[in-house]
């Protein structure tokens, strides 16, 4: 499983969404400002098929 540590939201970017991939994004550098935009993006791409889940304080599973 991939993990990716984002600083900022344009580097979502660079993740490969695609439909059957999990990742987990870590958080741990990002101001509260890009971390709110961050898990909102991440929420509107898991809204209908897939899963958002807080594994900690700083990371998320993303289960698309």
């Amino acid at each position: 499983m991939q993990v990716y540590e984002i600083e900022k939201y344009s580097n979502i970017q660079n993740i490969k969404m695609k439909k059957g991939n999990q990742f987990i994004i870590n958080l741990t550098h990002t101001d509260l400002k890009e971390r709110e935009k961050i898990i909102c993006f991440l929420s509107g791409l898991t809204f209908l098929n897939g899963t958002l889940k807080k594994q900690n304080k700083d990371e998320f599973l993303i289960v698309i």
